[in-house]
């Protein structure tokens, strides 16, 4: 079966999203790093706004077009949230600023947020997922579904961490507790998967999660390791940029992943 053209503008609508997470990760740093010009642009703190309000507007014909297209389907109700997150973060990226820290901490996190709606939205709208899943018999303990859902809670409070960190408002140490936590049940979902007969989409995306999850904090660990000179390069600038990035991407993909499971996992029999 061919892709359709809904599910690939909404792939590109997710990337666009990704992008402003970037843009708006480097506007959030303040660095001056001369041999990046292109900070001067797109990466600037007005190319950020610039970029965000052209999303949003993507983000918009997205909704309208699933609307339009899909009469009934989970789609049709998955895309009141990417609306609504797009709507929220703009008001409060016009209200975020130095002298409105916790706007500006709200205004971080939710883009993540909002690139886990739109990434949300794309799975919906693809192919696979509007085919039979191919089910897969849960062992009982610990029960597939709620531990998707709780990983996806974790991951949930590891971005808030985060943006609260790079906002001044948290140390980072709880950061760093959280992503091993987060490590932590993420690899007891792909062991309990690797128990589990079946071949559908459910294995291969946990699997990639784990591998995010541990590229992400060895980034997470070489920015905190970076002394404040080696920040003001662009290296540093690329290290921390990417973090957030894929931070957000694997808020995403816990999302993916928990959708998935609940659509794909059947309960486990009741005990005689």
């Amino acid at each position: 079966m061919k892709t359709t053209v809904l599910h690939v503008y909404a792939v590109f609508v997710a990337l666009c999203v990704l992008f402003v997470v970037v843009s708006g990760a480097t506007v959030t740093n303040s660095l001056a790093v001369p041999a990046a010009p292109i900070l001067t642009g797109l990466l600037s703190s007005a190319g950020h706004q610039h970029a965000g309000e052209a999303v949003g507007l993507l983000v918009v014909i997205l909704v309208l077009w699933v609307w339009i297209a899909m009469k009934t389907g989970p789609a049709r109700r998955l895309a009141w949230f990417p609306l609504i997150a797009v709507v929220a973060e703009i008001g409060l990226g016009h209200g975020a600023g130095k002298s409105a820290p916790l706007v500006s901490l709200a205004h971080a996190f939710m883009a993540p947020v909002l690139l886990s709606t739109v990434a949300a939205l794309a799975l919906a709208t693809s192919l696979a997922w509007r085919r039979a899943p191919v089910m897969i018999q849960d062992k009982g303990w610990p029960p597939m579904r709620g531990l998707a859902l709780t990983t996806l809670v974790f991951v949930v409070l590891q971005v808030a961490m985060g943006a609260a960190f790079r906002h001044g408002v948290l140390g980072v140490m709880p950061h760093i507790i959280g992503a091993l936590v987060v490590a932590v049940l993420i690899l007891t979902k792909v062991i309990c998967l690797t128990q589990m007969s079946g071949k559908g989409l459910l294995k291969p995306a946990a699997i990639t999660l784990l591998v995010m999850v541990g590229v992400q904090i060895f980034l997470g660990l070489t920015v905190v390791s970076m002394s404040d000179r080696a920040m003001a390069q662009l290296a540093g600038l690329i290290f921390s940029a990417v973090h957030v990035a894929l931070g957000s991407a694997t808020l995403a993909a816990s999302v993916v992943v928990t959708m998935e499971a609940r659509r794909s996992v059947l309960p486990a029999p009741p005990k005689p």
